[in-house]
């Protein structure tokens, strides 16, 4: 999935020294991510995917016929901690929320 490991990059590049103070809980490994697919009937035009790993999940929302922007949220279950951002086709991300 793309979206998800543009996005991994960009929270791993960009937020280091925040996990370094401990301000927001480390990503898990690139390699543990596992894919759950929930239904889901009310997003008739749009792709959904999600990944979990430990206290991780994450979504990936995208226009179905579209070659658009994707929407990727990570949330730490044990933390409260979440990121949000948008990845576009050309793998730039967009960070654009997120709280500890």
């Amino acid at each position: 999935m793309i979206a998800r490991d543009q996005s991994y990059g960009f929270i791993q590049d960009n937020h280091a020294m925040l996990v370094e103070k401990g301000i927001i809980p480390a990503l898990p490994a690139a390699d543990t991510w596992h894919a759950c697919m929930p239904a889901r009937p009310d997003l008739v035009d749009m792709g959904f995917y999600a990944f979990t790993s430990g206290d991780w999940i994450v979504t990936v929302r995208h226009p179905v016929n579209a070659a658009n922007m994707a929407n990727v949220t990570y949330i730490n279950t044990k933390s409260g901690f979440v990121w949000s951002g948008f990845v576009y086709p050309d793998g730039n991300v967009v960070n654009t929320h997120y709280n500890r």
